[in-house]
C-alpha cells in the first residue's frame, strides 16, 4: 500500500510538473511576442525619427530656407520623436531582460519537470517490483500448502 501512495504521489507530482511547464512555455511564448511588438514599435519610431530629420535636413538646404517659427516647430517635433524613441529603446531592452529571465524560469520548469518524471517512473517500477514480488511470494504459498495437504 505504501508503494502504491508512492507512486500515485510521485505520478501527480509529475503531472503538476508538466503543467507548471506548459504555462511557463505559453507564458515564454507572451512575453517573446510582447519583445517582438516592442522591437517593432522601436523601429518604427526609429524610421519614423530618420524621417523628420531628413525632412528637416531637406528644409535647411531649401532656397528660402525656415521661418524661426517653423524651426522652432520642428525642433519640439524632432525632440518628441527622439524622447519616443529612446522610450521604445528602453522598453526594448526591458522586454529583452523579461525573455532572458522567463527563459530561465522555462528551463528550471523543464529541469524540474523530468526530475519527476524520473522519480515517477523510478517508483513506478518499484511499485511493479514489490507487486511481482507479493504475486510470486502468494504463488509460491498457494503451491506450498498444497503440498502439505497432499
Amino acid at each position: 500500500m505504501k508503494k502504491r501512495h508512492q507512486f500515485e504521489t510521485a505520478r501527480e507530482i509529475a503531472d503538476l510538473r508538466r503543467l507548471q511547464l506548459e504555462r511557463a512555455r505559453l507564458d515564454t511564448v507572451r512575453v517573446i511576442q510582447l519583445h517582438q511588438r516592442s522591437h517593432a514599435r522601436e523601429q518604427s519610431l526609429c524610421e519614423s525619427l530618420d524621417a523628420h530629420v531628413a525632412q528637416w535636413r531637406d528644409a535647411l538646404q531649401a532656397p528660402d530656407g525656415l521661418s524661426p517659427a517653423l524651426a522652432a516647430n520642428w525642433a519640439g517635433a524632432l525632440a518628441s520623436a527622439r524622447a519616443a524613441h529612446l522610450h521604445a529603446q528602453q522598453d526594448t531592452r526591458d522586454t529583452a531582460s523579461r525573455v532572458e529571465r522567463q527563459r530561465a524560469v522555462l528551463a528550471r520548469h523543464e529541469q524540474q519537470t523530468e526530475h519527476a518524471c524520473g522519480v515517477a517512473a523510478r517508483v513506478e517500477r518499484q511499485f511493479e517490483l514489490q507487486r511481482d514480488e507479493q504475486r510470486a511470494s502468494r504463488i509460491e504459498d498457494m503451491y506450498l500448502s498444497r503440498e502439505e495437504r497432499q
